[in-house]
């Protein structure tokens, strides 16, 4: 086992600040979604909004793979967006039991007031990385998370 991953308190294990650091994210970002008149959405559905900003049409099988959400969950926050005519669900031509999903104008306006107000937002947590390190971090958190999709195949 390596030294650096061995730990006396479980506050000082790499995967509880791992969790700690994703929980405060989500919380602040909350917060600040409320503050600025924009807590009809949730951190989780927002990232829905803005994937399908970026690539609108996508089935939900797609967006639960681009998201890596599992199933259920995009399709109770796709019924959510959609009460709230952010997002339409649009039966496929080809394949009527597949419905594509798309933005609506009012998903639109929300991402386009979201947008700022998040890079604003990790501009200010990222505010002492400079952008090699930003770079770097990603890098090691993809490395992290592709090892643990190699432990999840190899268990099946």
């Amino acid at each position: 086992m390596k030294e650096s991953l061995k730990f006396d308190r479980v506050e000082d294990s790499l995967g509880f600040k791992i969790a700690v650091t994703h929980l405060g994210m989500k919380q602040l970002l909350s917060n600040k979604l409320k503050e600025n008149g924009l807590d009809f959405i949730t951190p989780e559905q927002m990232a829905i909004l803005l994937k399908l900003y970026e690539i609108d049409g996508l089935y939900q099988k797609e967006l639960a793979d681009n998201l890596t959400k599992h199933k259920p969950n995009i399709t109770r926050m796709v019924d959510i967006l959609e009460e709230k005519k952010l997002i339409i669900r649009q039966a496929d031509g080809s394949d009527r039991r597949k419905y594509r999903l798309h933005i609506t104008n009012k998903g639109i306006k929300a991402v386009e007031d979201i947008r700022p107000l998040l890079f604003n937002l990790l501009s200010k947590v990222f505010y002492n990385f400079d952008d090699q390190e930003i770079e770097k971090f990603k890098t090691y958190l993809d490395r992290l998370f592709n090892n643990l999709g190699e432990i999840e195949n190899k268990q099946e």
